[in-house]
């Protein structure tokens, strides 16, 4: 998984040709993902089929929301390569940033609902750390690879 992680971000960083690599590894990283949940998340027959229709749709909507960070990450690189940074883009960025943060949590609240009718509470949780730990491993090599913002 580590490896997978920081070939998606070498390539999400030096790539011309973003958008078809960027497919191609998010649909790799849900892949892999999928499998550690699935190897750490124990589901009885009963469970599994109706987890999995709704973690499937989780992860379409969480998709969306990793697209928007991943282009204003983009956004930010090409910004920071040519020196153009100004602070109206800058409270523009932070903006668009805590917008993303913002959904990504009422998506989470708006999905517990919807997998606490499915698994126990205690499954439950087990999910979110999962889906936590591993959404905290890709942050991470994100935040080791994006240069700071310089303050002139």
């Amino acid at each position: 998984m580590r490896i997978l992680l920081s070939l998606i971000i070498f390539a999400f960083f030096s790539s011309t040709v973003f958008a078809d690599e960027w497919e191609s590894a998010r649909i790799e990283l849900e892949a892999q993902k999928k499998i550690k949940i699935a190897q750490s998340l124990p589901l009885d027959d009963d469970e599994s089929e109706a987890f999995w229709d709704v973690y499937n749709d989780y992860q379409n909507d969480q998709s969306k929301l990793m697209k928007q960070s991943f282009d204003l990450m983009k956004r930010y690189t090409d910004e920071y390569e040519s020196n153009s940074i100004s602070d109206q883009e800058a409270e523009n960025m932070l903006a668009e940033y805590f917008r993303i943060e913002h959904k990504e949590i009422q998506l989470k609240e708006s999905y517990l609902p919807k997998f606490q009718v499915i698994i126990p509470s205690k499954k439950v949780f087990l999910f979110y750390q999962l889906d936590n730990k591993i959404d905290a491993l890709v942050r991470c090599d994100i935040a080791k690879q994006l240069p700071l913002i310089k303050t002139d």
